[in-house]
């Protein structure tokens, strides 16, 4: 296949949308990060700031991660209406409710389907379809880019805590393939304007490594430890 196809496979809607985007962002750098193979990157959420710029500025295309309901319209507009508009917003229920959550599925599901990203089934009798769709894709040659921050509302500077499921993937592409999955943890810095990635983190067995790979992650995509990280080589240097 093509490189240029590979590395940029966003339909034409989500490309509009990243353009466009571009000039209601802050730009970040993504020096360094580079397209070599299969990979899962992982970031924090900071309530919506992660997908965006991390979508907006990545260098190529990646297979977002994203809850199932964001790619079917009905579930979509129920979730704006029933959450996003009425528990976080605080908009009581009523005409202008119901027009912003149609407006609002109306325009993320086709936007979701652009970017061919990945349905999140929180429900373990179905998380296997998120497994084996990123699978699909990763086998293909392409990368996945996941947020799994458990509350996705907290910012750096706040304790956290992460899903660990998707390290499953790990374990799956590995008897797939014969090879080793990188999942590699991104932090975007908003004081120096860049996209850095950390140290890759492997899992070929999730039952024994999934906890220390979880902390390995999780240390990589906060920032505070990201900086400790990146002062203490350089001061060893």
């Amino acid at each position: 296949m093509d490189k240029e196809k590979q590395t940029m496979f966003y339909g034409r809607f989500a490309r509009t949308v990243i353009f466009f985007a571009r000039f209601f962002t802050r730009k970040y750098s993504g020096e360094g990060i580079r397209n070599d193979g299969p990979a899962v990157y992982v970031c924090r959420h900071l309530d919506m700031h992660g997908p965006i710029e991390a979508i907006v500025n990545f260098p190529f295309s990646v297979h977002a991660l994203t809850l199932h309901v964001f790619l079917d319209k009905e579930a979509c507009i129920r979730h704006f209406s029933d959450y996003t508009f009425s528990k976080r917003v605080g908009k009581k229920a009523g005409f202008w409710r119901r027009l912003g959550a149609q407006i609002a599925g109306s325009a993320i599901v086709p936007l979701m389907k652009s970017l061919q990203a990945v349905p999140v089934y929180r429900d373990s009798g179905e998380a296997l379809k998120t497994m084996r769709q990123g699978l699909k894709w990763l086998e293909k040659g392409d990368s996945l880019m996941i947020w799994p921050d458990v509350e996705y509302t907290e910012e750096y500077g706040q304790d956290f805590e992460i899903y660990s499921g998707f390290l499953f993937l790990g374990e799956l592409y590995h008897k797939r393939t014969g090879k080793e999955l990188r999942f590699i943890p991104l932090v975007l810095d908003d004081e120096t304007g860049k996209i850095t990635q950390g140290d890759p983190v492997i899992v070929n067995d999730f039952k024994s490594e999934e906890k220390a790979a979880a902390q390995r992650i999780k240390r990589g995509i906060d920032k505070r430890s990201a900086i400790e990280s990146v002062n203490s080589i350089q001061a060893g240097l």
